[in-house]
């Protein structure tokens, strides 16, 4: 009876450490070409919150990995496009470019 519980348990912890490692596995190992959606913000003109707006399709979109945002320059005041370059720049998962740079960032994916 002792060498059937032993059987069962043993059976279990293997099948839960193949598991876990699967997820594992999904979590940390990021594959080049992960991303399979984007999601573009178009943003102008003068905006006072350009941080928040940056840092709410961040938590919104990005969560998963597999999405990727766009915050697309469509003629923003100066101080608003510095504030979304220097937040792109120090998060993952988002980026800030110019119109005429968005063809070009599409088509190397």
């Amino acid at each position: 009876m002792e060498n059937l519980i032993f059987l069962i348990l043993s059976v279990f912890i293997i099948y839960s450490l193949v598991q876990i490692s699967i997820l594992l596995r999904q979590f940390l190992v990021k594959e080049a070409s992960s991303v399979q959606c984007f999601v573009v913000v178009a943003l102008s003109g003068k905006m006072e919150d350009a941080e928040f707006v940056a840092r709410k399709y961040l938590l919104k979109y990005c969560v998963s990995r597999k999405t990727q945002v766009i915050l697309l320059d469509m003629g923003l005041e100066n101080q608003a496009k510095m504030i979304c370059e220097r937040f792109c720049r120090t998060h993952s998962g988002i980026m800030f470019c110019s119109s005429g740079q968005l063809n070009s960032i599409l088509q190397a994916v």
